[in-house]
């Protein structure tokens, strides 16, 4: 491989290892934005705001998973009447406790827990093999060497179902009662193995075997050593895209979660967002640009991801043994500085 390569791929190897340095603020504005929807939730939980506290509470449950967000969350969904729901955020509640945190309140969420349990049903499944993914009613459940010991359900009948490639998907339906316990066991098998294609012939009427199929001939060792450039300039200059739309999305998502935090403080009143309150037009711009700072994190993630893909295919394409290049061929050339990034193509004929 000629110098000028390597110092492609190592340019565009630095750009992406940046641009994964930069993806870390993200992560914590997500943190911050489920504290402040956490806090939220429990100010309407506290003016008895049942259906506005379980929104908030669901949307900081998405950003982060935390015992303190499932049992609020969890107290919530008992007062409405999601009794699975209920169950199942307590329990990890109960589970993820630190042992140092107040036991009068761990004890209030133990009670909570035996409160929902009593009006649900509950599912031991025996799934083999345990890399299967569950399904009960069309909803993934997820792997069934993650799922605990029990799976909480409402009363009455449940389609449990099982999937995993290479086996074939098998169904149990089971019907359980409120405050029972029932055990669902589903063993998937291999699937069938395609018939394999004969490869012996015939004899025709002459006595002659049949010409069994035709195989494509074995490559040269020309063939071997040279391939096309164009998936290169293509990998690379999607990766190079999708690095500049990542940077884009989250500077929008940094501008509007700024715009947010500078209405909110606008907000003297902790109840300022209440339904009877003259600032509802002010709370909902607020909400507003939170969901639009989040929109645009989700696009700049989707974009940094795809800039991974593309470069790892770019970078497996080109290092793969061969020779990639020949005479009269194009090779790209990426520089990159502070002040930005230029692709550069050079023609040897």
């Amino acid at each position: 491989m000629r110098p000028i390569a390597i110092i492609t791929l190592v340019c565009l190897a630095g750009l992406l290892a940046a641009a994964a340095a930069r993806a870390e603020q993200p992560v914590v504005k997500t943190a911050n934005r489920a504290d402040e929807l956490f806090a939220e939730g429990k100010a309407a939980a506290a003016r008895k705001q049942w259906e506005e506290s379980y929104r908030l509470f669901a949307q900081a449950w998405q950003h982060r998973q935390t015992y303190d967000i499932a049992g609020n969350f969890g107290q919530v969904a008992l007062k409405l009447g999601k009794y699975a729901q209920a169950a199942e955020l307590l329990d990890y509640c109960r589970e993820h406790y630190p042992p140092t945190a107040d036991a009068d309140h761990r004890k209030a969420v133990e009670e909570l827990f035996a409160e929902a349990v009593a009006r649900v049903g509950q599912l031991r499944l025996e799934v083999t093999p345990r890399e299967a993914e569950v399904w009960i009613d069309g909803r993934s459940r997820g792997l069934a060497d993650a799922l605990g010991p029990s799976v909480f359900v409402d009363p009455g009948a449940h389609e449990v179902r099982a999937k995993l490639s290479g086996h074939q998907s098998k169904t149990a339906v089971v019907d359980v009662a409120a405050g029972e316990t029932r055990s669902v066991s589903v063993a998937l098998t291999d699937e069938p193995a395609p018939p394999s294609p004969g490869v012996a012939s015939a004899p025709n009427a002459a006595g002659q075997p049949m010409p069994g199929p035709s195989m494509p001939p074995a490559a040269t060792a020309d063939d071997s050593r040279t391939r096309p450039l164009w998936p290169v300039l293509v990998g690379g200059g999607l990766a190079v895209g999708a690095v500049a739309a990542w940077a884009g999305f989250t500077e929008a998502s940094s501008s509007e979660a700024d715009h947010a935090r500078d209405l909110a403080r606008q907000l003297t009143d902790p109840n300022a967002c209440g339904s009877n309150t003259q600032q509802v037009a002010r709370c909902r711009e607020v909400r507003d640009a939170w969901k639009r700072a989040d929109r645009y994190a989700d696009y700049g993630t989707a974009g940094l991801v795809t800039a991974g893909v593309a470069a790892a295919a770019t970078l497996t394409y080109w290092l793969w043994p061969g020779k990639p290049e020949r005479a009269g061929s194009v090779r790209p050339g990426l520089l990159y500085a502070p002040a930005g990034g230029q692709l550069l193509l050079r023609g040897e004929f």
